[in-house]
């Protein structure tokens, strides 16, 4: 998001530093993360009315606090919808 006055508007985003190696490259446009299951899917290239549904939150505004929460709940909340790869299975 990014502000005109005092509109919020949304913004696309995307990362594609000069020295990368392929790895760096972000997902494109505007984002939207959705709960499947015991998963979290990100989908791109989002239209804005898709953009502003899914699993994300704002968590600040205008410097401004919006939902207060513990690093203990952020580290549950992790665990709780992550699996941790095998040993050597990661390239």
């Amino acid at each position: 998001m990014y502000q005109s006055g005092a509109e919020w508007s949304p913004a696309a985003i995307y990362k594609d530093p000069a020295t990368d190696d392929g790895t760096k490259k972000s997902a494109r446009g505007l984002l939207r993360v959705e709960r499947e299951g015991e998963r979290f899917v990100l989908y791109e290239q989002q239209t804005v009315e898709q953009a502003e549904g899914g699993a994300l939150v704002p968590v600040f505004r205008n410097g401004a606090l919006l939902a207060r929460q513990s690093l203990a709940e952020i580290r549950d909340r992790l665990r709780a919808s992550w699996t941790c790869p095998a040993p050597g299975s990661i390239d």
